[in-house]
C-alpha cells in the first residue's frame, strides 16, 4: 500500500487490524535493493520486501532447513546401493539405463524434498560445483584472450607444450605464463626508469608520488627512490622558482595546467581552476607540456607532465619528467658572454686602428707615421692578447687533457722561466721554494695547460705588484697518513707582495670578464679571463684553488692537487 495514501486517509484503518506492518521505501533510487535468487534478470528486491518475506517465512513456518548429515549420508548411500544392485542384477544395457534414470530421479527427489518438506539435501552440490567450475574456466579463457589481444612489451614466454593436460590445467599453465610475463614486464619497466638519465615521477591524481627513479631521487637530494614514495610532489617543489627567478606559488598546478592544455582529449579540465590559467603559457594542442623551473640549488630543470588514463579515459595519475638543463643554460650564458666579448673587447681595438688611419689620412702632420704605427702595434698586441686568453679558456674547458706522470716542481720552474723577463723589467725577484728540494714532487698533469695556469698566476702576481718586490712559488708533496708514505698530494702556492684584493672582489675573482684594482694601483691590461683559466685547469686536474689576500700586503693563491705514487 502507498504510504502517501495511508497518510491521506484513503486506506481504511481496518485494513491493518491484527496485522504486522512494515514501512520502507521501494521506489528505485530511494531505498536499498539487493539481488536475490528469485530476482533473476529482473529488478533487485528492496530491503523492506526482503524483511517482509523473512517475517512471513517465520510466521508460517516455511523456512528451508538443511538436511542433517546422517540424512544426507543415508540418501547418498541408498542411491549408490541401488546403482550397484542394478549393475549386479541387470544386463549391461539395462544397468546403463538404470544409471541414466537414477540421475534425474535424484534431482527430482531433491526438488520434491525442497518443495514439499522444505528440506535441502546437498545432493545437487556436484552439479552446482561443475557449473561453477565451468563458469570459472570460461571466464579465465575470455580474460586470457583479452590479454593476448593487448600489445605486448616483451615477447610472450614459450607455451607449455606438454600433452595430457586437461582444460583446467591448460588454463593454469596459461595463467602461470601470463603472471611470468607480467613480472618480467614490471622488471623491464623498472630497469628502464632507473637507467633513464632524466628524473621520472609517477603520481596519483592528487600528486602523491607512487614511483620514482634514481635520477629523480638524486635531483631531490635523496639516497633511494623509495624515499620519494608517498610524498606530495607539490611539497617537494614548494620553494622552486620560474626561469625569471620569481617564486612559483603552485608549481604542481602549473604543471597540470600545461598537461591539460596539451591534451586535446583531456576530460579533467575541472581539476584545475580555469581562472588560474596563465595566458602566457597558452600553447597549441600538439605542443609538449613543459615548464622550466629553478631548484633551490640553482639547477635549471625542464619539467614535462603527461596524464595517465585507463581504457575508459579516466585519469589514473600523472607522469612527470625532470630534465636538468643547467649545462644548456650555462652554455647559453657562456655564448652571451662570448658575443659580448667579441662585440666589445675585440672590436674596440679594431675600431681604434681604423680611427688612427683616418686621422693620419686627414692630418698627416699631427699624426706621423711612426706614432700611428706604434699605437696600431699596441692595439694589435692587445687584440692578440685578448684572443689568446679567450682561446686558452675555451681549450681548458673543451680540450681532452693529455695526462702524464711529471714533476710539479719542474713545471713551476718552467713557468718561472717564461715570466722571468717581465719580472726583470719591474725588478721583481722570482723564487722557487723550498730552496733545497727533497726530490721530485710527482703528479699527473697536462704539461702544457698546467704550466700555462702557473704562468697566469705568476703573470698576475708580477702585473699587480710594485717594483722591487718579491714573488715566490712553493711546491710541496703532501703525504696522507692513512694511505701510507707512497700516497701523495701536491700543494702549490704563488705569493706576492702586491696591492692585494678586497674581500668583496675576492667573491667575484673567478667570474668571467671581471677585472679589479685597488686605490692607487696602476691600471693593467687584461680581459678578465686569466683566473677563470686557472680555476678551470685546476678543477680538471681534480684539484681546488683558494685565495688569501690582504689589501696593501699581498696575495697568496693555493692549489691543492692529487699526486701520484712515488
Amino acid at each position: 500500500m502507498s504510504y502517501a495514501d495511508v497518510l491521506d486517509g484513503k486506506v481504511a484503518p481496518e485494513a491493518f487490524t491484527g496485522k504486522l506492518v512494515l514501512v520502507g521505501a521501494t521506489a528505485a533510487g530511494l531505498g536499498d535493493a539487493y539481488a536475490t535468487p528469485v530476482s533473476g534478470h529482473g529488478r533487485a528486491m528492496p530491503g523492506i520486501e526482503i524483511h517482509a518475506n523473512v517475517l512471513d517465512t517465520l510466521l508460517h513456518g516455511r523456512a528451508i532447513v538443511r538436511a542433517a548429515p546422517w540424512a544426507n549420508a543415508l540418501l547418498s548411500g541408498l542411491i549408490v546401493f541401488l546403482a550397484l544392485l542394478g549393475l549386479r542384477r541387470a544386463a549391461p544395457r539395462r544397468g546403463l539405463l538404470l544409471l541414466a534414470l537414477l540421475i534425474p530421479a535424484t534431482l527430482l527427489a531433491t526438488v520434491a524434498a525442497l518443495a514439499f518438506a522444505r528440506v535441502w539435501f546437498a545432493l545437487c552440490y556436484p552439479l552446482w560445483s561443475w557449473r561453477r567450475m565451468e563458469a570459472a574456466v570460461r571466464f579465465l579463457g575470455d580474460e586470457f584472450l583479452r590479454i593476448q589481444s593487448e600489445p605486448a612489451i616483451l615477447p610472450a614466454p614459450a607455451a607449455n607444450t606438454r600433452r595430457g593436460l586437461d582444460l583446467l590445467e591448460q588454463r593454469f599453465s596459461a595463467l602461470e605464463a601470463a603472471a611470468s610475463q607480467m613480472r618480467n614486464t614490471r622488471r623491464f619497466v623498472a630497469d628502464i626508469l632507473n637507467s633513464h638519465p632524466d628524473g621520472i615521477l609517477v603520481t596519483a591524481p592528487d600528486g602523491t608520488i607512487l614511483l620514482a627513479n634514481r635520477a629523480a631521487s638524486d635531483l631531490f637530494g635523496l639516497i633511494a627512490p623509495d624515499a620519494l614514495r608517498g610524498r606530495l610532489i607539490g611539497e617537494l617543489m614548494r620553494h622552486w622558482r620560474d626561469r625569471s627567478g620569481h617564486p612559483l606559488a603552485e608549481p604542481w598546478d602549473a604543471l597540470r595546467r600545461l598537461a591539460i592544455a596539451g591534451d586535446p582529449e583531456s576530460r579533467v579540465t575541472s581539476c584545475v581552476p580555469t581562472a588560474a590559467a596563465d595566458p602566457a603559457t597558452a600553447r597549441s594542442p600538439a605542443a609538449p607540456a613543459a615548464l622550466e623551473m629553478t631548484a633551490p640549488d640553482e639547477r635549471h630543470l625542464l619539467a614535462h607532465c603527461a596524464r595517465g588514463v585507463d581504457a575508459g579515459g579516466a585519469t589514473l595519475g600523472w607522469v612527470v619528467s625532470l630534465i636538468d638543463v643547467s649545462p644548456l643554460r650555462l652554455a647559453e650564458a657562456r655564448r652571451d658572454e662570448a658575443l659580448a666579448f667579441l662585440s666589445h673587447d675585440m672590436r674596440s681595438p679594431q675600431s681604434s686602428i681604423l680611427a688612427l688611419l683616418e686621422l693620419h689620412q686627414l692630418d698627416p702632420d699631427n699624426h706621423p707615421v711612426d706614432a700611428v704605427h706604434t699605437r696600431i702595434e699596441n692595439y694589435v698586441r692587445k687584440t692578440l692578447d685578448l684572443s689568446e686568453q679567450f682561446l686558452q679558456v675555451s681549450r681548458a674547458e673543451t680540450k681532452e687533457y693529455e695526462f702524464e706522470d711529471t714533476d710539479a716542481r719542474e713545471l713551476c720552474a718552467a713557468a718561472i722561466d717564461d715570466i722571468w723577463e717581465a719580472a726583470g723589467k719591474k725588478n721583481i725577484a722570482l723564487t722557487l721554494l723550498p730552496a733545497t728540494p727533497q726530490g721530485r714532487v710527482p703528479m699527473r698533469a697536462d704539461r702544457s695547460l698546467f704550466t700555462r695556469a702557473i704562468v697566469n698566476l705568476l703573470s698576475n702576481a708580477v702585473k699587480y705588484s710594485p717594483e722591487g718586490t718579491q714573488v715566490s712559488v712553493l711546491v710541496q708533496a703532501l703525504t696522507a697518513p692513512r694511505d701510507g708514505p707512497a700516497a701523495t698530494g701536491v700543494r702549490i702556492e704563488v705569493s706576492d707582495q702586491g696591492y692585494g684584493i678586497s674581500p668583496e672582489d675576492q667573491q667575484q675573482l673567478f667570474t668571467r670578464y671581471r677585472r679589479f684594482s685597488m686605490p692607487g694601483q696602476p691600471k693593467a691590461a687584461g680581459a678578465g679571463l686569466g683566473m677563470v683559466f686557472v680555476k678551470t685547469v685546476t678543477e680538471r686536474h681534480g684539484g681546488r684553488i683558494e685565495c688569501q689576500s690582504t689589501p696593501g700586503k699581498g696575495t697568496c693563491f693555493r692549489l691543492a692537487l692529487p699526486g701520484t705514487r712515488a
